[in-house]
């Protein structure tokens, strides 16, 4: 619940992507769209279509086929789940 408030939903997409990632890097199925996955993120699909755009556009994930997400990226998509400490680079 603290997540739903405190992190983006960029940051809480990719880290229910990385929940999901196998160790044998399968594509992660989208549970009923995403429509259902933005209402599992507390956020609208307007949303985590965006959302899944920049992390698509940034190289962290592509799309499988069949409502399926691929993991390119795990290293770089669990710094984008991160929370923003807000502390200086």
């Amino acid at each position: 619940m603290a997540d739903t408030v405190t992190l983006s939903c960029e940051a809480r997409l990719a880290g229910w992507l990385l929940e999901r990632t196998a160790a044998d890097r399968q594509p992660v199925p989208l549970p009923g769209g995403q429509r259902e996955l933005a209402d599992l993120l507390g956020v609208t699909h307007v949303t985590v279509n965006r959302a899944l755009s920049r992390l698509r556009q940034d190289g962290l994930i592509r799309w499988a086929g069949d409502g399926r997400i691929e993991v390119t990226a795990p290293e770089l998509l669990a710094l984008r789940a991160a929370p923003d400490t807000g502390a200086p680079a």
